[in-house]
């Protein structure tokens, strides 16, 4: 599943996009958990979850199920979680990034054939937390030059892995001058 991820970036400004990568069909709480709660009471889910997958919510907090959860249950079963859930929060089942190879593409526009640039891990991409789904793409005050003129750009994240390509992210980016470099 692709997910949105849109931000603003200034031009001769250094930016680091943090991304946390999930997938699969939304989990909703359906009332307030406290943190250590071992228990997430859900609407019905709409797929099965594995024992042992992560589940990360909107703010932040990432659930480990202890057992599977089946097409329809109504309650997850988690390790303590580490803070509190609100009802009708929701989320979705983190995507492992262990061992993936990942691409970050920017273009002036979606059907743009050719990138303006793109990143790799390793070289723009750092995988922060693969087992949580988190990475940074690091765009340098000069790369950010590499975007022509103030306007919407489109970017988007790759799993690359064997030579297969997902797309994990897909997003718009508002380029601006910084106030100081402004047209008179």
């Amino acid at each position: 599943m692709t997910r949105t991820g849109n931000f603003e970036i200034y031009i001769n400004a250094a930016k680091n996009l943090k991304a946390f990568i999930v997938t699969g069909a939304e989990v909703v709480v359906t009332d307030d958990t406290a943190s250590g709660a071992t228990s997430i009471p859900v609407q019905p889910l709409k797929e099965a979850i594995n024992s042992s997958k992560k589940v990360r919510f909107l703010n932040g907090v990432i659930a480990t199920l202890n057992s599977n959860a089946v097409l329809g249950a109504t309650s997850l079963s988690v390790d303590a979680t580490a803070g509190d859930i609100q009802r009708w929060e929701t989320g979705q089942k983190v995507f492992d990034l262990t061992g993936k190879a990942l691409r970050a593409d920017f273009r002036r526009k979606a059907d743009d054939a050719a990138a303006l640039f793109s990143f790799t891990v390793g070289s723009g991409i750092t995988i922060d937390n693969a087992a949580d789904g988190e990475l940074t793409v690091a765009i340098t005050a000069a790369e950010s030059t590499l975007f022509d003129d103030e306007g919407e750009y489109m970017w988007d994240l790759w799993n690359i892995q064997s030579g297969e390509e997902e797309p994990l992210i897909v997003g718009e980016v508002k380029v601006k001058r910084a106030p100081s470099e402004a047209p008179a």
